[in-house]
């Protein structure tokens, strides 16, 4: 029996889930939470063996990095909106497995079992949409055109990391990092509140297809 815990702020979404795992013989929701706080709380409390986080939820991106720091760390199935590309099963994002929001059931029944099993799993509207995403935004010397600083963070935003660890990590100041992110944009020529990500992480499924 595979135990999963739920993170969800969109009811909809949640009892769309919901009547799928209670369907499925091998899958229990031990619980649906709404805010990050609670779902680590839930963790704590009920140990599943997933945590199925919705990128609905304000700050979803700390929760693998958070996890990694208590007793108990679940496999996590990220579902995502349809313009969020996170990579894939990399030892720094922790996302096990990746889904979308319009996947079909069966996708979702496949990420939770993959990642119960510790194997990476992305379904096919996410290999589309970052596949996609990385021929539109990234030409082979679009590079070429950053500085070596630049180049790190974008290494650093396929990571998953945040500005505040990127300047931790450079030993630089926050409104530097910001800084390098808008000429990094300006450069590229790329527009839209997620395009440098999509930008970082399509460079980064690349290397992994490569590498596979």
């Amino acid at each position: 029996m595979i135990h999963v815990c739920l993170a969800c702020s969109v009811p909809v979404y949640a009892a769309g889930l919901r009547r799928l795992f209670h369907s499925t013989q091998d899958i229990r929701l031990l619980g649906e939470v709404q805010t990050v706080e609670d779902a680590l709380e839930a963790v704590r409390s009920n140990r599943p063996d997933v945590l199925l986080l919705c990128g609905d939820i304000v700050g979803f991106e700390t929760v693998p990095a958070r996890l990694d720091t208590m007793p108990h760390r679940p496999a996590i199935v990220l579902v995502s909106g349809t313009r969020m590309y996170p990579s894939g099963r990399n030892p720094k994002n922790g996302y096990t497995a990746l889904v979308q929001f319009d996947d079909m059931d069966d996708e979702f029944i496949r990420a939770v079992r993959s990642a119960a099993a510790g194997v990476a799993y992305r379904s096919r509207l996410v290999r589309d949409a970052i596949s996609d995403s990385s021929q539109k935004t990234c030409p082979s010397n679009s590079s070429t055109r950053l500085t070596t600083t630049e180049q790190r963070v974008v290494q650093l935003l396929a990571d998953n990391r945040s500005s505040k660890d990127i300047a931790q990590e450079l030993h630089i100041s926050y409104r530097t990092v910001q800084k390098h992110r808008e000429n990094i944009a300006r450069k590229l020529e790329l527009r839209g509140s997620n395009a440098l990500l999509t930008y970082a992480v399509g460079i980064r499924y690349r290397e992994t297809l490569t590498t596979q």
